[in-house]
């Protein structure tokens, strides 16, 4: 199997997660020492926090 990786926000410091809401088709993460909740949404390319 063979992964391929995308960056969708940054710069981050340390990163949780993700955990993806499955109803709503998102994906969540933190960056922990900016206490921050991010919200990625692959249909639209979004990322915010």
């Amino acid at each position: 199997m063979t992964w391929e990786f995308e960056a969708v926000a940054g710069p981050c410091e340390f990163t949780e997660g993700p955990v993806r809401a499955w109803k709503r088709k998102v994906v969540f993460f933190t960056d922990i020492p900016m206490s921050l909740i991010l919200r990625y949404d692959p249909d639209s390319g979004d990322c915010t926090g």
